[in-house]
């Protein structure tokens, strides 16, 4: 009897002891294939960047960021003093004024020579230009200091692209720095000051070649931001009668140096490449949890609520145990890999919008690009819209759907660039016209008479990339139109 219960006792520990073997077998076979998956990641990324590298893409933060410019740290630091000097009093009134008002039958009016300042953003006000003026004047010797450092902005960066939080610095200075100019010129304007009105427009142009070295998207959107409130108070300012052909001269050349800023989109999306890539990398070398905690703060700041934030993060226990150590280890390279490959089609369509300047047509291309896209074989390990990150919470937000593109186009940001460029131009045509007029006494019957006299080429429309439409009319008046938006002439 003792024998047998030896024998049953032994059976059990032989069914035991392979269990723990095929767990083992099992788990290194799996430890191989991650392994596996990372090193050919890293071989394929290592190869496709080398051949692009060759080709000239910059695929490196500093070779696509210069140092910082210790003349460009002085000025900014000398341009947030000035602005903080300004009175909130003017603050107030800073880019509210309109310089272009619809009137009746469709028309537009000067805003200056409104009997009251008309506000963008405000449905009534009883503020009068009384009121703009005494503001303007207390405001007097910080608007004196933003104009004398306008005078000769310089073009680098005032910060080391390896110590700023997602590669942007602060701008507001040169933002409120604008609008409080913008502010000064409208009143000029109204009190038929030309040369006072004269020194406002062109502090406000070279805000948009200030600090132009810098590659990134935001510095790109702020300085064409400002190209549009220059361009509004331009077209109240050319309705004025008493321009000289000196001051009309200086105007033209600011207006000809914004040109370009057409030839610098596809830096800001080469920067926007090298911004996400970096973005994957900081997400492979923290925690889930740290990631979540470092963009938290930012989108409470801005009134996003805890729950959206939390929709936008979630599921939060899958992907901080086990999807994200996963990614991070094996499928990291291979998503940027993704990602560059796709970005690529659509850097080379914003280098082609360079030569044929046409939104229609870049409109075109980045829909083209966006409906090929084809999800990557097992996308289920890649994040492709990082949380909170690219997934902004709000009620717009929604997870990835199959087949959805996943990455941001910035369709807006080109089209309003496009939009405020072809503004620029038809601020340079009028420059022209209003020169020419000044010399013959009358305005040209086409915009090819304003060439090589006044102007190198024809003013071009962005919006379809032919030339702006112009028209002469009974009297001595004249139309200068873009095809809009729709790229549609009626």
């Amino acid at each position: 009897m003792s024998i047998q219960l030896k024998h049953q006792d032994r059976a059990p520990k032989t069914r035991r002891s392979r269990i723990p073997g095929f767990l083992l077998l099992f788990a290194l076979l799996f430890v191989a294939l991650l392994a596996l998956e990372r090193l050919r990641g890293q071989w394929a990324l290592k190869v496709w960047a080398k051949e692009m590298t060759a080709k000239g893409e910059i695929l490196e933060t500093k070779k696509l960021w210069p140092p910082a410019s210790p003349e460009m740290t002085d000025f900014t630091r000398s341009l947030s003093n000035a602005v903080h000097k300004l009175p909130q009093r003017l603050c107030s009134y800073a880019g509210e004024i309109s310089p272009i008002v619809p009137g009746p039958a469709g028309k537009w009016l000067r805003g200056s020579q409104q009997p009251m300042p008309v506000f963008s953003y405000r449905k009534a006000s009883t503020n009068t230009w009384n009121d703009v003026d005494a503001a303007v004047k207390e405001a007097e010797p910080a608007l004196a200091e933003i104009r004398r450092l306008m005078k000769s902005p310089p073009r680098g960066i005032s910060y080391d692209i390896s110590t700023v939080d997602d590669n942007q610095p602060n701008s507001t200075s040169s933002r409120l720095g604008a609008h409080a100019l913008q502010t000064s010129a409208c009143l000029n304007l109204h009190n038929h000051n030309l040369p006072a009105a004269f020194d406002d427009l062109a502090a406000l142009e070279r805000f948009v070649t200030a600090g132009e070295d810098d590659p990134g998207l935001i510095n790109l959107m702020i300085r064409i931001a400002v190209l549009g409130i220059t361009i509004d108070v331009m077209w109240d300012a050319l309705q004025a009668e008493g321009w000289t052909d000196e001051q009309l001269a200086a105007l033209q050349e600011l207006c000809q140096q914004n040109r370009n800023l057409l030839s610098q989109l596809p830096r800001a999306i080469d920067a926007v490449r090298i911004s996400h890539v970096s973005d994957v990398e900081w997400f492979r070398r923290h925690a889930y949890n740290e990631i979540i905690a470092r963009d938290e703060p930012v989108f409470a700041s801005f009134g996003v609520q805890g729950a959206e934030i939390e929709r936008a993060a979630a599921p939060r226990l899958w992907r901080q145990w086990i999807f994200h150590p996963l990614w991070s280890f094996a499928w990291a390279d291979q998503e940027k890999l993704v990602y560059l490959k796709d970005w690529q089609k659509h850097i080379i369509a914003l280098r082609k919008a360079t030569s044929h300047g046409s939104w229609k047509q870049l409109h075109s291309d980045l829909a083209n690009n966006e409906s090929s896209y084809h999800a990557p074989f097992c996308a289920w390990r890649f994040y492709r819209r990082l949380p909170l990150r690219d997934d902004i919470p709000g009620p717009d937000w929604h997870a990835i759907k199959a087949g959805e593109y996943p990455y941001a186009s910035f369709s807006r940001a080109w089209s309003t660039s496009l939009h405020n460029l072809t503004l620029n131009e038809m601020a340079l045509a009028a420059v022209a016209i209003k020169r020419y007029e000044l010399r013959h006494h009358m305005p040209p019957s086409t915009l090819a008479e304003l060439s090589p006299e006044i102007l190198k080429d024809a003013p071009r429309d962005f919006m379809d990339g032919n030339t702006l439409i112009y028209q002469t009319h009974l009297g001595g008046t004249f139309t200068l139109r873009s095809v809009g938006g729709d790229c549609v002439w009626p």
